[in-house]
């Protein structure tokens, strides 16, 4: 499955589940929380194998947070790659 479908098939998920109506962004920054402690909690834990789904339960709310701030999740992943891969061309520092 392509990035672009994925984040179309979150975005109807999400409207189906909570509708259509403004983002509390409070509650949803706070969710991001609660998965950020899931995911410590599997490591911490050593439980590896929870570690990818509970990863995975992040993404999706970062992907609604960018969504109701009105911009493309997919696209902002793509301009910070290459970013990031532009940094591969510059020098290390000696020290």
């Amino acid at each position: 499955m392509q990035l672009r479908e994925l984040q179309q098939r979150l975005e109807e998920w999400h409207r189906k589940k909570y509708g259509a109506g403004p983002v509390n962004m409070g509650r949803t920054l706070a969710k991001l929380c609660e998965e950020l402690g899931e995911l410590a909690e599997a490591i911490n834990r050593d439980l590896r194998q929870c570690a990818g789904m509970e990863a995975a339960d992040m993404v999706f709310v970062l992907f609604h947070i960018v969504r109701a701030c009105g911009e493309d999740f997919a696209d902002h992943l793509e301009a910070k790659l290459e970013i990031i891969e532009a940094r591969l061309n510059y020098p290390t520092p000696a020290c």
